[in-house]
């Protein structure tokens, strides 16, 4: 056993260049990091900032595909794996969460 868990932040690893491509690249993340995460932290991608990174923002306020996360999640991310949201209106991010 490691001395160390993964947690899958994918907000968090995307940059403005990787926009256009942006479903293959979360494929990649969920692929590879999903099934080894001990947690997945989820949260939106809204607008740059000054110094070129992306805005986190509640899931459904920015531009991540609901259908292509949760499809991602399904297949990738154990049942038991915890889902972490952003505190702000947890009604409309598990909506959007669930379809």
């Amino acid at each position: 056993q490691q001395p160390f868990e993964i947690a899958l932040s994918p907000a968090d690893m995307i940059t403005p260049d990787m926009l256009r491509d942006l479903p293959e690249h979360l494929e990649r993340l969920f692929t590879s990091l999903g099934p080894r995460a001990a947690l997945v932290l989820l949260q939106d991608l809204g607008p740059a900032t000054d110094d070129d990174l992306l805005t986190p923002v509640p899931l459904g306020q920015g531009v991540l595909p609901a259908k292509l996360v949760r499809d991602l999640i399904r297949q990738h991310v154990p049942a038991e794996t915890p889902l972490v949201l952003q505190p702000q209106d947890l009604a409309a991010q598990t909506a959007w969460l669930q379809g």
